[in-house]
């Protein structure tokens, strides 16, 4: 929608500086010139001097317009630069998902507890490591975290190596990036734990 304003204001000032030029340099030339045969080459000078000026300011309005997607680019390549490496030295696990479930990102720490590389990751989705939840459970939930904004649970996610392992999971939609962004905590010691106190408080 910006990039639409911005050829359409492109536009508009290109259209009005030649409809004010043509008007303009036209009567001038009326009122000061009576000889056809001048006017004639007066106005194949006028033309060309119409040609490199409006050049210029094309020039002018297309070279500033780039100016500013360069410097809005290399500000998003500064923060996505920062948020990596605020998700790469966080002790949790993290990635980034459409509302199709494919990884769009994923740090370290999830990498290294799922045992599966980032390009790997990258050609996978939720359904694929999800261990509880099916591929119609997952597109349900992704559903109604959309409609809520964020979610908190537990579940349980496969490793490459085939086995589990619990997770604790926060996720947020972000509307406006149509993207979600997961914190999980790989959780199977606690579990493991939980489990043999209720085995030992059941046999005592």
């Amino acid at each position: 929608r910006n990039d639409r304003l911005v050829v359409l204001k492109i536009v508009a000032v290109y259209t009005l500086f030649g409809a004010l030029w043509i008007y303009l340099s036209d009567s001038a030339l009326g009122l000061l010139v009576r000889d056809p045969d001048i006017i004639t080459r007066i106005a194949t000078y006028k033309g060309l001097l119409f040609i490199f000026t409006t050049a210029a300011l094309l020039y002018f309005l297309i070279g500033r317009y780039i100016a500013r997607i360069s410097d809005f680019n290399h500000q998003l390549q500064a923060d996505e630069a920062r948020f990596s490496a605020i998700t790469d030295t966080t002790s949790d696990g993290f990635y980034a998902t459409d509302r199709n479930g494919r990884f769009m990102d994923v740090n370290s720490v999830y990498c290294r507890a799922s045992g599966y590389s980032r390009q790997e990751l990258f050609s996978m989705r939720i359904s694929d490591i999800e261990a509880v939840e099916g591929s119609a459970d997952v597109a349900a939930h992704i559903a109604r975290i959309i409609t809520a904004g964020s979610d908190h649970f537990e579940t349980r996610h496969r490793r490459k190596d085939g086995s589990l392992m619990d997770v604790e999971v926060s996720v947020t939609f972000l509307a406006e990036q149509d993207r979600f962004y997961s914190f999980l905590r790989d959780i199977t010691e606690r579990k493991n734990i939980e489990k043999q106190l209720r085995l030992t408080g059941f046999t005592m």
